[in-house]
């Protein structure tokens, strides 16, 4: 036999064999979204809810739900939210499991490492055939109601609520620095708090020729004494505040002897806060040197 012909029919043989252990080779090539269109996600829909709880949304499994592309639900977001359905998806990256409390159903989550900044629930009443919408951006929750009024939230939601900045936070990275002027005194260096549940504001003065700063909360709080932190990019200044109210709103602390000042004029872009070691948001750092250098100069050298 030709040895050409020899070789050129083991290789026609050993090519028949690969395509049938390949299914690679034995068909034409597929793309993978083609592949896993037949296993996408189970639509939402205003009858369907109670047997799809435990569930999650996602985009090609048929374990999943369809949240945010088809459905009733999807529909029903879409006309609530218009443009930011963009943002409720990237919010909810990193997402419960489809909820159920009493007659409504409930979804929260949050981007990923963002929790408490950029986070969303999700309430629906399938009665009404309506939905809610509590989106946080940067720290700021709007809430896209129904037109009749406010779902009332299931426990976790108002835990997630009360843990979270309120739709009064400023969005990060917050509000520069203000000179306010005061009645019958020197002006005082003022800033607010951005994405914090609790803080509203700062301000920073001088008193019978020393420097203090007091805290404004949005959060009351009962027990005499916090340790206010600020977090200057892993330089810790911890400083003891005392209630001033019968409200617990109102906190004051001496800062002499701490760095704080010091950090306040070098320092960029913002610090990270905390109360008794649970993190509060954020302050910006913006024109902090020229706002202290005018309020501050009858106490601190600066």
């Amino acid at each position: 036999m030709n040895c050409g012909k020899l070789l050129g029919r083991r290789k026609l043989l050993w090519m028949v064999a690969l395509a049938a252990a390949s299914p690679i080779l034995a068909g034409p090539l597929v793309p993978a979204s083609a592949q896993q269109a037949s296993a996408k996600a189970t639509p939402l829909e205003w009858s369907n809810l109670s047997a799809l709880v435990g569930r999650y949304p996602g985009s090609y499994s048929s374990a999943n739900i369809d949240l945010f592309d088809k459905g009733a639900i999807a529909e029903a977001l879409i006309g609530v939210l218009g443009a930011k359905m963009a943002v409720l998806e990237a919010n909810l990256a990193t997402v419960g499991p489809l909820e159920r409390h009493g007659n409504l159903y409930y979804i929260s989550g949050n981007a990923p490492h963002r929790g408490g900044e950029d986070q969303a629930y999700v309430l629906i009443d399938p009665a009404r055939r309506v939905v809610q919408v509590g989106l946080w951006e940067k720290g700021k929750l709007t809430v896209y109601a129904p037109a009749g009024g406010r779902l009332p939230e299931p426990p976790a939601i108002r835990t997630m609520l009360a843990n979270s900045p309120g739709e009064g936070a400023n969005a990060a990275p917050g509000t520069p620095w203000e000179l306010l002027p005061v009645d019958g005194r020197a002006p005082v260096a003022y800033v607010e708090a951005a994405a914090s549940p609790s803080i509203k504001s700062f301000t920073v003065y001088c008193e019978k020729g020393r420097p203090y700063i007091a805290m404004l909360l949005v959060k009351p709080r009962a027990a005499p004494h916090i340790t206010l932190t600020w977090n200057f990019a892993g330089r810790i200044v911890n400083i003891p505040v005392q209630r001033a109210n019968n409200a617990g709103t109102y906190w004051v602390g001496g800062i002499a002897g701490t760095p704080l000042m010091q950090h306040l004029m070098v320092q960029k872009d913002m610090a990270y806060l905390r109360l008794d070691g649970r993190l509060e948001g954020e302050a910006s750092l913006a024109n902090a040197p020229a706002v202290l250098r005018q309020a501050m100069r009858h106490c601190v050298r600066l």
